[in-house]
């Protein structure tokens, strides 16, 4: 028996400001969510983090500061909201689990598969995340960003099938 798989990845398209468009707007189906609603998922990315040997710390980092990855440790900026929280985690999980060993890598290159993770990995599970904005201010474009695609698909895999066992 097949069993249907949801995909998530990027596609380049064109994009509009509200005040370009004419006409009432479009129902997306999504239900208007607000708050910090990925509390269980944060919980569940911590025990994923514990499982694989990744200290987590919940702290205040400086000014524009959300993360840090130390290899092996992992700073998160306490001062963030659950949701934020969860997605900056997620994302310095990706740098741990996709560069302790790939120290050749550039430091764009990193920036794009991590956020790139923390992407697929927030659109999986319909939360918020800023991830095209963050690989839009590195310089990235969708074409370099499917460079790195199966990186980005391997490590999302991983930390999408733990988090639905988990939530």
């Amino acid at each position: 028996m097949i069993t249907p798989q949801k995909m998530v990845g990027f596609l380049a398209l064109p994009v509009y400001d509200l005040s370009q468009i004419e006409g009432a707007l479009l129902d997306t189906g999504m239900p208007d969510l607000e708050g910090d609603y990925a509390e269980p998922f944060l919980d569940a990315m911590i025990c994923f983090c514990e499982e694989h040997g990744l200290e987590v710390d919940f702290t205040e980092l400086r000014e524009m500061l959300e993360g840090l990855s130390l290899g092996g440790k992992v700073l998160i900026d306490s001062r963030r909201s659950i949701n934020e929280k969860f997605a900056v985690l997620v994302h310095e999980v990706a740098h741990e689990y996709l560069h302790k060993k790939r120290i050749d890598v550039s430091v764009k290159t990193r920036e794009i598969e991590a956020e790139g993770v923390a992407y697929i990995v927030c659109e999986h599970f319909r939360l918020p995340n800023s991830s095209l904005e963050y690989i839009a201010r590195k310089g990235a474009d969708a074409k370099e960003v499917m460079e790195f695609i199966e990186n980005i698909s391997e490590a999302g895999r991983v930390i999408v099938n733990f988090l639905v066992e988990r939530v």
